[in-house]
C-alpha cells in the first residue's frame, strides 16, 4: 500500500507518522519544512498549494493509492483571510491529486465546529450552517472534495474530529496548559470548569485513520470522537490525581453547572462502517501525556 501524507509537522501529523512507520506502508510526505522522519519515508519539500511540475511528476510516479491530507496552515488563526487562503490552497491540491490515475481514496479532516453549538448529539446527517469563516471554509471544502471525488470516481472520507488531545499538542491548549501550570506550582486559571466537550485521544484518531485506509468502498462524513462528554473540572481532577497533588491550594470550588446542551459525537457510523471504537478513556489518555518524554 502506497500513501501520500500532508501536514506531517502538525499535531495529528506527527502522531500519525509514528504510527504509520509501524505498518507495512510505503509513504511519501509532502511538507514545507523537513524534520526528522522515519528513514524509509520519501520526502518532497513543497507547499501543497504550489507543487511544481518536477514534484508533481515525482508524486505521479510514486503511484500512491491513498492520500491523507492533514494540512491546515496557521492554526489557531481562524480569520477570514487565513480560512479563505486555506480553502483555495486545498481546492488547488484536490484538483491536482484527483487527476492522478493511481489515487483511489482521499482522507481529509474536518472539524466538530461544523456542527452548530448547543446541539447535543451530532449525527453525520444533521443539517449544518457555517457560523464563521473557519467553518465556512471546512464545509465548502468538503462539498468541493465530494464533487471532485464523484467525477473522478474516487472514494473519500471526511473525518469530523472532536476535541483531540495528546502528545505534541500546542502548549496553549487546555490540557497542556493545566499540566504546565501545575508542574510550575501555579494554579491554572480556569474560567468555566463546568464546560463539557467530547475529548478524544490523538492515538485513537490515528488508529481510526489507519483503519479507514484498510476499508474498501466507504465514503462520506465520519464523526471521530469518544461519544462522551467530559467536563474541564473532571480533566483537572484527573491531572491533579496523576501528579499526586492533594493540597487545597489547587482545588477548584464547586460551581453550579450551567444548563446547556454540549455537543458530542454520534459514533455509530464510525463503528458500523470502519469497525472502530476509541480505546483511550480520559484517565488513561492523560496518563499517556504525563508519561511521554520528548
Amino acid at each position: 500500500m502506497k500513501i501520500l501524507i500532508t501536514g506531517a509537522n502538525g499535531f495529528l501529523g506527527k502522531n500519525l507518522i509514528s504510527k504509520l512507520d509501524k505498518h507495512n506502508f510505503k509513504t511519501l510526505i509532502v511538507v514545507r519544512k523537513i524534520k526528522n522522519y522515519p528513514k524509509n519515508f520519501k520526502i518532497i519539500k513543497s507547499d501543497i498549494g504550489n507543487i511544481n511540475k518536477k514534484n508533481l511528476k515525482i508524486i505521479k510516479n510514486f503511484k500512491q493509492k491513498i492520500i491523507i491530507n492533514l494540512a491546515w496552515n496557521g492554526i489557531p488563526d481562524f480569520s477570514l483571510k487565513n480560512s479563505l487562503n486555506n480553502f483555495l490552497t486545498h481546492c488547488k491540491f484536490i484538483n491536482q491529486i484527483c487527476n492522478i490515475k493511481s489515487v483511489k481514496k482521499i482522507i481529509m479532516t474536518g472539524s466538530c465546529w461544523e456542527y452548530p453549538p448547543n446541539k447535543g448529539k451530532c449525527k453525520e446527517t444533521d443539517d449544518i450552517t457555517p457560523l464563521n469563516a473557519f467553518t465556512w471554509s471546512k464545509i465548502n471544502l468538503f462539498n468541493y472534495l465530494k464533487h471532485q471525488a464523484k467525477i473522478k470516481k474516487i472514494n473519500f472520507i471526511w473525518f469530523r474530529i472532536f476535541f483531540m488531545y495528546g502528545k505534541y499538542q500546542k502548549k496553549q491548549s487546555l490540557i497542556p496548559y493545566i499540566i504546565s501550570s501545575l508542574k510550575k506550582k501555579k494554579k491554572p486559571r480556569i474560567k468555566e470548569p463546568t464546560n463539557k466537550n467530547d475529548f478524544i485521544h490523538v492515538d485513537d484518531v490515528c488508529e481510526a485513520i489507519i483503519s479507514s485506509i484498510k476499508k474498501k468502498n466507504i465514503n462520506g462524513i465520519f464523526n471521530l470522537g469518544s461519544g462522551k462528554l467530559t467536563s474541564v473540572l473532571e480533566i483537572y481532577t484527573v491531572i491533579l490525581k496523576n501528579l499526586g497533588i492533594t493540597s487545597n491550594k489547587y482545588k477548584i470550588s464547586k460551581i453550579k453547572e450551567k444548563k446547556k446542551l454540549c455537543n458530542f459525537a454520534d459514533t455509530k457510523k464510525l463503528f458500523n462502517e470502519i469497525k472502530f471504537k476509541p480505546k483511550n478513556n480520559i484517565y488513561f489518555g492523560i496518563s499517556k501525556i504525563l508519561n511521554f518524554k520528548t
